[in-house]
């Protein structure tokens, strides 16, 4: 079962501030839902939990993460003469996941941990011109307990815009799903 961060008033510290959020739609339940925040460690199955999906006993506390994630979005935010901008860099096109640069799977006391990076270089469109950027993207996912964590770096190759002030990675998006090898598979 797909995971979906479900944004929620409890929630929204965990996601982006910098993206609206949106709906998706998961098996027939709309979703409101957003990119999380970097930085910040985040309970990837808690955080994904509805109450239809735990009233109807789809999902429970013995579920745990397919170590199979990939990154989808990275969100990045960019300041210009003292206006900011956000720029949403899709990794994933065409509903195809594109592998990781590392994928690591290695053991953490009794849970497991999948360390994920992904490194990219990236033209930016701004104001008509473009300018290109490093990004260096990593993190890791403890797939028996959700607690994920990624962090991201991302600095001008070149040319930088005349009075960029300041580049971040502040968001990011992932493919992941739930799994209960004791009830059902991904």
């Amino acid at each position: 079962m797909k995971i979906i961060p479900v944004f929620s008033a409890q929630s929204k510290h965990c996601f982006c501030e910098y993206t609206p959020p949106r709906k998706v739609n998961l098996d027939g339940v709309e979703i409101e839902t957003n990119y999380l925040k970097t930085n910040t460690t985040v309970s990837l199955l808690g955080v994904s939990q509805t109450t239809s999906l735990l009233e109807s006993g789809v999902t429970d506390m013995t579920d745990a993460i397919d170590p199979a994630i990939a990154l989808s979005a990275v969100v990045l935010r960019y300041e210009v003469d003292g206006k900011h901008y956000v720029h949403v860099h899709e990794t994933v096109k065409n509903d195809e996941q594109e592998p990781l640069t590392q994928f690591n799977a290695s053991a953490l006391g009794n849970y497991r941990k999948v360390e994920v990076g992904y490194e990219s270089s990236l033209a930016i469109p701004h104001l008509g011109r473009t300018f290109e950027v490093s990004l260096t993207v990593v993190g890791s996912v403890n797939i028996e307990l959700g607690d994920t964590t990624v962090n991201g770096l991302a600095r001008v190759i070149g040319d930088a815009p005349a009075g960029l002030n300041d580049i971040a990675v502040v968001g990011y998006g992932l493919l992941a799903n739930r799994v209960n090898y004791n009830r059902r598979a991904a």
